[in-house]
């Protein structure tokens, strides 16, 4: 609303009207084109934090999202100077400048300010925006800057350090008014969030990048250790390593050193030194002990060394003969926990050494570590098994001649035994009767002594032919092999009562023949001790035990103690007395022999006159 007032004239005159007129048309125009570029600003500032917005969910470029920033502000209110600057060296380093800063003010900033200059630590120290109202130039230590009469200041961290400082000037104020503050917070704040994320997005890449290098890296060695799996030479490992590593680090060399003598040698390189001289003089010499720090460092701390820029007086050599020297990375080759040399590579220039580079390195050099331990493990381990194997040939020799022996021994002596008894009887028969007391004791004892000497004559040949009868492998039926062994009982002992429990029985792959004996044995064992009892019982089950089968045979005789159970499948060792249970005490130790042949054992339990479980497990597959 324009109003105009007449204090002279009583009447409005044609002129009046037509100059009110004219301002007010002027006036008008002019009100427009105000609010027009008041909305042209508003819809820039708009689309500008629309553009920062958008790159917080998709920008990973920390300079670019602080341009975004910068126009938001400057969109917004346009006589702002905006600098986003990044902590580097002790220095605030400015990395995006607005165009309206003056140059002289650009460059200072991007040379850098002090760590400790006023402004920058408060907002360090406050975690969050500052608002500096009557900018100090002399008090901050920042030249050219007096034409600033307020400035601001956000800061950023990476975990607890600060990296980031978004700073912005203004020369038309000495004080921040609370739209300002409102916005420079605002603008921060989603700048934080957007400066969060790409930092993370950053680390994770370089955390992939490291995982890539490693896993690339050890692909690599795992193939090596495949091809270097029957390789002998500790040296011929060390120098595929060496080919892995200069394969993705392809500018240098690969140099592995152990000490000997006070001097540090090669012992494996893989690349050229660019450097006759240099190579000529560390083959024929060595490198110093002490004076190869290069060397010792990584020898006594156990921690690699890397020299991004190659200190030349680190090994004390002709400073002329290390111009192709740029980078070193020594690393501690560790055995068994013992440093046993120095795992080198050198490249031709300088190199920062990134965390990828270290991680091939360091993986490297741990699998090579752990193939030489399996290297050596596996040479003690052939030695040993060629050494087991001339044990075992050795041992099979003297087991087959011990066997030859005592069948030829069993076989020779049947006969004089046999004319022992038999001449004892026609002796006897031949001689006037009666005989006085002593002299049929003495018969008695004679027969008897040979009638048991046959008996373990028998004994010993039935082990021997045991052991070198051939095993023939094919189903058998066990409950058919139990079946015949308890008819058999009652056709040979039908005035026995024997109340027989036989559950099914598996079928399993064996010898027949000589799972017979075994079964025999049992169920002879059972009814032999159980003698005693006016009603016997006897229980023949099996159990399945995954890759086996267990069969067992229980009795209640007159069991036996088991602090002796070691006895039990001992050739000619008795747990009874011979004048109450007759035998040698042979079936049971060829039952075992004939197991084991199967890949089996025998088992016994028992307790004495409450009665013994004797039984045996034999695997599923063939023998």
């Amino acid at each position: 609303m324009l109003v105009a007032v007449l204090q002279q004239e009583p009447l409005w005159t044609s002129q009046h009207r037509a100059v009110l007129t004219a301002l007010w048309r002027s006036l008008g125009g002019a009100l427009d084109r105000a609010e027009q570029a008041r909305q042209l600003e508003g819809r820039a500032a708009l689309n500008a934090f629309v553009a920062l917005t958008e790159a917080v969910g998709t920008e990973t470029n920390l300079h670019l999202l602080a341009r975004h920033a910068q126009d938001v502000l400057q969109a917004s209110v346009p006589e702002l100077s905006v600098v986003y600057h990044e902590l580097e060296g002790g220095l605030w380093k400015a990395r995006t400048v607005s165009d309206n800063v003056d140059p002289q003010i650009a460059a200072t900033a991007r040379k850098g300010h002090l760590e400790d200059t006023p402004s920058f630590q408060e907002a360090v120290q406050a975690r969050g925006p500052v608002f500096t109202d009557g900018w100090d130039p002399q008090r901050e230590g920042i030249a050219h800057t007096e034409v600033y009469g307020a400035v601001a200041f956000y800061p950023y961290f990476k975990g607890e350090q600060p990296f980031g400082m978004l700073a912005m000037g203004t020369v038309d104020s000495r004080v921040w008014t609370s739209q300002d503050r409102v916005l420079f917070t605002a603008v921060g704040h989603s700048l934080g969030l957007a400066l969060d994320r790409a930092i993370q997005a950053e680390t994770l890449q370089a955390q992939n990048k490291v995982l890539e290098a490693r896993t690339q890296a050890l692909e690599a060695f795992m193939q090596l250790t495949k091809d270097l799996g029957v390789q002998g030479d500790r040296l011929a490992l060390i120098r595929r390593a060496q080919e892995v590593v200069r394969s993705l680090l392809p500018q240098g060399y690969a140099a592995y050193f152990e000490p000997v003598g006070g001097r540090w040698w090669i012992r494996s390189q893989v690349g050229s030194m660019r450097s006759p001289s240099l190579q000529a003089l560390v083959d024929a010499e060595g490198v110093d002990l002490e004076s190869g720090q290069n060397m010792m460092r990584p020898w006594t701390t156990r921690q690699p060394l890397y020299q991004d820029a190659y200190d030349v007086t680190t090994d004390g050599l002709d400073q002329g003969l290390l111009q192709n020297v740029g980078a070193t990375a020594t690393l501690p080759l560790v055995e068994h926990g013992n440093v046993v040399g120095i795992f080198g590579m050198v490249q031709y220039e300088g190199r920062t050494w990134s965390p990828v580079d270290r991680a091939v390195l360091e993986g490297v050099v741990r699998s090579l570590s752990l193939a030489l331990e399996r290297g050596e493990s596996v040479a003690r381990l052939e030695i040993r098994s060629q050494e087991l194997e001339r044990s075992n040939t050795r041992l099979e020799a003297a087991n087959e001649e011990l066997e030859a022996f005592t069948y030829s021994v069993s076989h020779d002596l049947r006969t004089p035994v046999r004319h022992i008894i038999s001449f004892g009887d026609l002796l006897r028969r031949e001689l006037p009767t009666p005989l006085d007391a002593k002299a049929e004791r003495y018969f008695r004892i004679i027969s008897s002594a040979a009638v048991t000497l046959s008996g373990l004559i028998d004994g010993m040949l039935e082990v021997s032919r045991t052991s070198r009868q051939p095993l023939r492998a094919e189903q058998v039926n066990l409950e058919r092999l139990f079946t015949e062994a308890h008819q058999k009982v009652g056709i040979d002992l039908p005035q026995r009562q024997i109340d027989w429990q036989i559950r099914p029985l598996p079928t399993v792959v064996g010898d027949a023949e000589l799972l017979r004996r075994v079964i025999t044995a049992l169920v002879d064992n059972a009814v032999k001790y159980t003698r005693s009892r006016e009603r016997a019982l006897i229980e023949i089950w099996a159990e399945d035990r995954g890759q086996n089968w267990a069969v067992l045979v229980r009795d209640n005789g007159v069991g036996f103690d088991p602090k002796y159970q070691n006895k039990l499948f001992t050739m000619f060792q008795r747990l009874h007395r011979a004048e109450d249970f007759e035998g040698v005490a042979v079936s049971l130790a060829n039952a075992r022999r004939i197991l084991a042949r199967h890949g089996g054992t025998m088992t016994a339990d028992g307790q004495p006159d409450v009665g013994a479980t004797f039984g045996f497990i034999l695997p599923r597959a063939a023998p």
